[in-house]
């Protein structure tokens, strides 16, 4: 799974490079979604840590995420970003709480 986001300005900060927060939002999509499509169960954020590794300012960015161990009740996974050129801008690792109904 691939997620993607056109870069405009409004998503850049100060210094005129994309915000770190749209950095840590993408991260914080593709892991969901990743262990979503996984598990087959919702889950929620626990912990999030993001290695801002290089800059971007304009062109779009990809995601991609992996499990890392599946428990019953948690999930740790890894997320990368990348620019339109392939070179990664962000690495990122959270534990998810997978939402059981029992």
């Amino acid at each position: 799974m691939i997620l993607k986001l056109p870069i405009s300005n409004q998503l850049l900060n100060a210094n005129g490079t994309l915000h770190g927060g749209v950095h840590s939002t993408m991260l914080d999509l593709i892991l969901g979604m990743t262990i979503r499509s996984t598990t087959k169960t919702r889950c929620t954020t626990i912990n999030l840590n993001v290695n801002y590794l290089n800059p971007v300012s304009q062109g779009h960015l990809s995601a991609k995420g992996k499990i890392l161990q599946k428990g019953y009740r948690t999930v740790a996974a890894e997320g990368e970003l990348f620019n339109e050129e392939g070179k990664m801008i962000a690495k990122g690792t959270g534990t998810f709480k997978l939402i059981r109904e029992d």
